[in-house]
């Protein structure tokens, strides 16, 4: 961490973000296809060379990513997130096993195992 932060502990800002995807949904359409729902929240933090922690505002293009039960991606589209909570809909042409939030793990975020549901709720 001295390297990154100098000698005296002063310099580069780190950002973190705190990116989750509590609930996703998906349902089946008439014509064979799937409507995916996502609800997603982003939070961000700026963290000076002393270690303090500030939230700064969310203004980022961050993928949004439908995938399927290989892990294969059915749907990755980069979306503007301004604000801590935001839904998103999608379709894809066969079903979907997880969605998610920078579901390439692109941020350092405090908890990378909860970018992506895989927790289907009902519809």
């Amino acid at each position: 961490m001295l390297g990154l932060l100098g000698p005296n502990g002063a310099g580069k800002n780190i950002t973190i973000c705190d990116n989750r995807t509590p609930t996703a949904t998906f349902r089946q359409q008439p014509d064979g296809k799937y409507q995916v729902h996502l609800s997603v929240e982003a939070m961000k933090y700026r963290a000076d060379g002393r270690g303090q922690e500030h939230i700064v505002p969310v203004h980022d293009l961050v993928d949004i990513g439908v995938l399927d039960k290989d892990g294969h991606f059915l749907h990755l589209e980069r979306r503007k997130i301004d604000q801590e909570k935001s839904q998103f809909d999608t379709i894809v042409d066969r079903r979907p096993a997880k969605a998610g939030i920078d579901p390439l793990i692109q941020r350092i975020d405090r908890n990378p195992d909860d970018k992506t549901s895989c927790r289907w709720k009902a519809p």
